[in-house]
C-alpha cells in the first residue's frame, strides 16, 4: 500500500495537523488552569472546614483535591454545618462564600480562639442558609464585596460568641430579606478612595456601627433610595471616625423613589466626619431608645444633619447633646413609659437647629447641664407637655425661626432667652405660660415678624427676669394679640426693661394683656408705637425706679402699687419729650408700700405730657410730683369716656400746664377732691374750667411760686 501526499506552499498536511493538535492542547491547558484558579469548593458534609473533602461540582461527585484558596468560591449546602475551626490558619482568604438555599446549610465560627475569614468578593446566604457565631470567642469577617442575606445572619449569637464584620474593598451593597440580620460590630474600613457601601436591607448591630476609612481616603455608608424603607438598630452606638485626611460619611443615596428610613440607636452617636441623613426625598429618622445615649462632638468636621430625631425609650433615658446638629424634620422627646431626657452638656457652646417641630411629651425633659450659652433654633411649633429648663445661668437660648407656628403645651417652661427672628413673614403664637430671662422680637431680613397671644379663653402668663425687646430691623417687629375669640386676659410680669422700636399692642377687643413691672430699676423706652392694656409698677425691690423713656398709651389703668417698699414711676430728663396717654384710671400708692409718680433729676430741660382719660387718684401712700427743676410734665384731663375726678389723699404737685377744657365731657358736677396739700409751681396756669375743687382735709395748704394763673371755678 502506498501513502500519497502533496505539498502546498512548502507545508505538508501532516505539518498542518500537528500544528492544530498543539494549539488545541494549549487551549485546553489554559482553560483547565483558569478553572483551577477560580474553582468552586462545595462542602462535603457537616464538620470542620479543614475536615471537608470539598467537591468541585454542585452534584458533589468530583473531588476538588484541595482546600479552598484565595481564588476559591466556597459553597456550603445540602444540610451541612461547616465549622470555621481551630486548625485553619489565623487568616484565611477566599474569593466568595455562598450558603445554599437548602435546609440546615450553615457556616459556624466555632473556634475557641479568634479567627479571621477574608472574602474578597461576595457573601450570599440563601433563604434556608445560616451564618452564625458559635463559640465563646471574637472572630473577624472581612468582606470586600456585596453581602446578601435572605436567610439567617447572626454574628452575636450568645454571650462572648461574636463575629465582627469589616467592609473593605470597593463599592458594595447590603441586601436581602433575611428575618435575622444581626452583626456584632460592623465597620466600613476601606483603603480605596471614595468607597460607598449601600444599605439595602434591615439589620441590627448589637455592638458598634462605625465608618473608619483608611488614611487620606473617604468612605461612605449610605441608605439606598428605592422606595423600600430600611431600619437599622444600633445597640452600642454609631461612630464616624477620621483617619488623617480621610473622611467618614453616613448619608443618603441620590433620591429615586421617596423613602423614609430609620435608625434606632441605643448608645452614642459620635461624629468626627459628616453625617447627613437627608437628601431630597430620601431621608432617615433617628430614635434614641436606650438607657443612655448622646450626640457627641466632631473634632474635624462634626456636621450632623438629621431628618427626624426622637428620644423615645421605655424609661430613664438621658440623651446628651455634645455636638452641634441640624434636624431638618422634627425633634420629639416622647418616653414610651416613665421619663426621658435630652440635655445640652458642658464644653463649648452647641447649636441645635430644628427646621420642624420640637415636642416634649409628658414625662419628657429638655434641659442643660451647665452654663455654656447653647442655642436651640426652632422653625416650627414648640410644644411642651413635660419640662423645659434652659435657664441654668446663661445656659441655652431658644430662637424661633421659620414660618408661622406656636408655643404651646401644658408643661413647665423655663427658658433663658427667647427670640423671634424669622426670615419669613412669620406669626408666632403664645399658647402656653412660660418663664424666661429675656424675650425679644427681632426680624431677620426685610420680613415682618409677629409674636402674639392666642385668644382661646385660657389666660397665659409670661414671667421675665430680664428685658422685653421689640426691635425693627429692615423688617417690622410686632408683639400683639390675636383676633379675639373667647375673652382672654393674659399677663406679662417683667423685671427688666421694655424697649420697643417696632409695634406693641396688648389690646385687641376682648383679648388683652396686662403688664406688671417688677424687679429692679429699668426703663420703658423706644421710638415704636406702644399700647398697653393695664400697666402696673409693683416691685418688691426697695427704691425700684421705672423710667419713662418713650411715649406709650395705656388703654386700661396705670398704677404705681408697690408692696411694703418704695417704687417710683418717673419721666427721664434727656431733652426728648414723651407723652403718656392713659384712657383709664391712674392710681398712685394704692399698695402697702409707697408709690411715687415723679420726674427724674433735670439734665436737659424737658417738657413731657400726661393725658388722662379717667380718674387720677393719689392714695395715702402716694406721692405725685410732676416737676423737678426744668424737667416738667403738662397734664391734660381729656375724659371722653368717663368724667375724670382728681382725688389727692397725700401729696399732689402739678408742674406744668393743667387743663380741663370745657369741650370735654367734664360737667359742673365733676369734682377735684384734694384732701392734702395742693402746690402749683409752674409758670404755666391751672384751669379748672367748670369743675369743682373740694378741699376736704382737716388742715391744708394751697400754695405755689409759679407765675401762671390758677383759675378755680367752684371751690
Amino acid at each position: 500500500m502506498r501513502v500519497l501526499y502533496t505539498r502546498t506552499n512548502g507545508f505538508s498536511l501532516r505539518t498542518r495537523f500537528s500544528s492544530f493538535l498543539t494549539a488545541a492542547f494549549t487551549l485546553a491547558f489554559v482553560t483547565l488552569a483558569h478553572l483551577a484558579s477560580a474553582q468552586t469548593h462545595y462542602s462535603s458534609g457537616s464538620g470542620t472546614w479543614t475536615g471537608q473533602a470539598w467537591y468541585s461540582n454542585a452534584a458533589r461527585t468530583i473531588l476538588a483535591g484541595s482546600q479552598p484558596t484565595a481564588a476559591s468560591w466556597v459553597s456550603i449546602g445540602a444540610g451541612h454545618n461547616v465549622s470555621y475551626n481551630a486548625t485553619i490558619a489565623a487568616n484565611t482568604t477566599i474569593s466568595q462564600v455562598t450558603i445554599e438555599n437548602t435546609a440546615g446549610s450553615t457556616l459556624t465560627f466555632s473556634d475557641a480562639a479568634g479567627r479571621t475569614l477574608n472574602v474578597t468578593g461576595d457573601v450570599t446566604i440563601g433563604a434556608a442558609g445560616t451564618i452564625i457565631s458559635g463559640t465563646t470567642s471574637t472572630h473577624t469577617f472581612n468582606i470586600s464585596g456585596n453581602l446578601q442575606n435572605n436567610g439567617i445572619l447572626n454574628l452575636a449569637a450568645g454571650a462572648g460568641a461574636l463575629v465582627n464584620v469589616v467592609l473593605n474593598g470597593g463599592n458594595a451593597t447590603f441586601s436581602g430579606t433575611g428575618a435575622t440580620y444581626t452583626f456584632n460590630n460592623l465597620t466600613v474600613n476601606s483603603t480605596t478612595a471614595g468607597v460607598v457601601k449601600t444599605i439595602a436591607a434591615n439589620f441590627t448591630v448589637s455592638g458598634l456601627l462605625s465608618v473608619a476609612p483608611g488614611t487620606a481616603v473617604t468612605n461612605s455608608l449610605q441608605f439606598d433610595a428605592t422606595g423600600t424603607a430600611r431600619t437599622i438598630t444600633a445597640l452600642a452606638g454609631i461612630t464616624l471616625t477620621t483617619n488623617g485626611a480621610g473622611i467618614a460619611n453616613l448619608n443618603m443615596a441620590t433620591p429615586g423613589t421617596a423613602t423614609s428610613h430609620t435608625i434606632n440607636l441605643t448608645g452614642t452617636l459620635t461624629n468626627n466626619g459628616v453625617l447627613n441623613l437627608t437628601n431630597g426625598t430620601n431621608v432617615c429618622n433617628v430614635t434614641f431608645n436606650g438607657a443612655t445615649g448622646s450626640v457627641a462632638g466632631g473634632a474635624l468636621i462634626g456636621n450632623y444633619v438629621f431628618n427626624n430625631l426622637s428620644i423615645a425609650a421605655n424609661t430613664g433615658l438621658l440623651a446628651t447633646i455634645n455636638g452641634s446638629a441640624t434636624v431638618n424634620g422634627n425633634l420629639d422627646i416622647s418616653p414610651l413609659s416613665g421619663t426621658n431626657s435630652l440635655r445640652f452638656t458642658g464644653g463649648p457652646a452647641r447649636t441645635l437647629t430644628v427646621a420642624g417641630n420640637v415636642t416634649v411629651a409628658t414625662g419628657g425633659t429638655f434641659d442643660v447641664a451647665a452654663v455654656n450659652g447653647h442655642t436651640l433654633n426652632v422653625g416650627g411649633n414648640l410644644t411642651n407637655n413635660g419640662t423645659i429648663t434652659f435657664n441654668t445661668g446663661n445656659a441655652a437660648n431658644i430662637v424661633l425661626t421659620g414660618a408661622s407656628a406656636s408655643i404651646s403645651g401644658a408643661g413647665t417652661n423655663t427658658f433663658n432667652n427667647l427670640t423671634v427672628t424669622a426670615n419669613t413673614g412669620a406669626v408666632k403664637t403664645i399658647a402656653t405660660s412660660f418663664g424666661a430671662v429675656a424675650l425679644s422680637v427681632t426680624p431677620a431680613g426685610t420680613n415682618a415678624n409677629t409674636l402674639q397671644f392666642d385668644a382661646t379663653g385660657t389666660a397665659r402668663a409670661i414671667t421675665l427676669t430680664g428685658a422685653l425687646t421689640v426691635t425693627n430691623g429692615t423688617g417690622t417687629a410686632t408683639f400683639n394679640m390675636a383676633a379675639p375669640g373667647s375673652a382672654t386676659t393674659h399677663t406679662i410680669t417683667t423685671s427688666g426693661a421694655i424697649t420697643n422700636t417696632g409695634n406693641i399692642n396688648f389690646t385687641n377687643g376682648t383679648n388683652v394683656c396686662n403688664v406688671t413691672l417688677s424687679g429692679a430699676s429699668a426703663t420703658l423706652s423706644g421710638t415704636g408705637t406702644t399700647t398697653y392694656n393695664n400697666l402696673t409698677v409693683a416691685s418688691a425691690t426697695i427704691n425700684a425706679i421705672k423710667t419713662i423713656g418713650g411715649s406709650f398709651t395705656v388703654n386700661g389703668d396705670l398704677a404705681v402699687s408697690p408692696t411694703a417698699v418704695v417704687n417710683s414711676l418717673q419721666y427721664q430728663a434727656g431733652g426728648t419729650p414723651y407723652a403718656v396717654t392713659v384712657l383709664g384710671n391712674v392710681s398712685v400708692g394704692n399698695g402697702t408700700g409707697t408709690g411715687n409718680f415723679n420726674m427724674a433729676a433735670p439734665g436737659t430741660a424737658t417738657t413731657h405730657s400726661l393725658i388722662l382719660g379717667g380718674n387720677f387718684t393719689v392714695n395715702a401712700a402716694g406721692v405725685v410730683t410732676l416737676i423737678n427743676g426744668t424737667n416738667i410734665c403738662n397734664t391734660t384731663l381729656n375724659g371722653t369716656v368717663v368724667t375724670p375726678t382728681i382725688t389727692n389723699s397725700n401729696t399732689l404737685t402739678f408742674g406744668g400746664l393743667i387743663t380741663a377744657p370745657a369741650a370735654n365731657a367734664i360737667t359742673t358736677a365733676s369734682s377735684f377732691n384734694i384732701n392734702g396739700d395742693f402746690t402749683h409751681s409752674s409758670a404755666n396756669g391751672f384751669t379748672a374750667s367748670a369743675n369743682r375743687i373740694t378741699f376736704g382735709g382737716a388742715s391744708q395748704t394751697v400754695s405755689g411760686a409759679g407765675a401762671g394763673t390758677v383759675s378755680f371755678f367752684n371751690v
